[in-house]
C-alpha cells in the first residue's frame, strides 16, 4: 500500500512538472518556436516585445472556451477567488507535509512515522481536490446549457490551479 502511495505521489509530481514545462512552450507557438521557450519569460521579448504575453491566463482560457459574457466572467472570478482563499491553508499544509516526509526519510525515521506523514499529506491533497472540484461544479452551474456542453476540458484546466499563490497567473517555475 505504501509503495503504491509513494509511486502515485511521485507520478503525480512528475506529471505536474511535465505539464508545467509543456505549458511554457506548448501553447506559445509549438515546436521550434522561441516564444515561451526556456530562455524566455513567455512575455514576448523574443519577438521584440511586441506581444504582451504568449500564454493566456487561466481566466482568459476559461472565458475563451465558454465565450463568457461580462456577468459570467465576474461570477467565475468570484468562484475562483473564493476557492483560492479556501485553499491557502491547505496549500500550506501540503508544503509542510512534503517537508515533513522529506525530513523523516532523511532522518531515518521509522516506517510508521513516515507513513503518518504521508497520510497527512495525502489528506491535504484530497482536500485540495475537493476545493477544486467544488469550484468546477459552481462554474458549471453558472454556465448556460450550450456552454455546459463544452465543459469537458474545465476539469483539466482547474486541476492544481490553487496550488500556487494566485490562481489567475500563468504558471512559472517560481509559482
Amino acid at each position: 500500500m505504501l509503495k503504491k502511495l509513494l509511486f502515485s505521489g511521485l507520478l503525480a509530481a512528475a506529471l505536474a512538472c511535465a505539464q508545467d514545462r509543456m505549458g511554457d512552450s506548448g501553447m506559445s507557438g509549438g515546436p521550434g518556436s522561441d516564444v515561451g521557450s526556456r530562455g524566455s519569460s513567455g512575455k514576448g521579448e523574443d519577438m521584440g516585445g511586441s506581444m504582451a504575453r504568449a500564454i493566456p491566463t487561466p481566466m482568459e482560457r476559461i472565458a475563451t472556451l465558454f465565450n463568457l459574457n461580462k456577468d459570467q466572467r465576474k461570477q467565475v472570478r468570484t468562484i475562483m477567488d473564493d476557492g483560492q482563499k479556501e485553499a491557502i491553508p491547505v496549500r500550506d499544509r501540503m508544503i509542510k507535509g512534503r517537508q515533513t516526509i522529506a525530513q523523516a526519510v532523511a532522518a531515518g525515521k521509522s516506517q510508521d512515522e513516515i507513513d503518518a506523514a504521508i497520510k497527512e499529506y495525502a489528506a491535504a491533497q484530497a482536500q485540495m481536490a475537493q476545493i477544486e472540484l467544488r469550484a468546477v461544479s459552481k462554474i458549471y452551474q453558472a454556465l448556460e446549457k450550450d456552454q455546459q456542453a463544452k465543459a469537458g476540458p474545465l476539469l483539466g484546466m482547474v486541476n492544481g490551479i490553487f496550488k500556487g499563490k494566485n490562481w489567475d497567473t500563468v504558471p512559472t517555475r517560481s509559482n
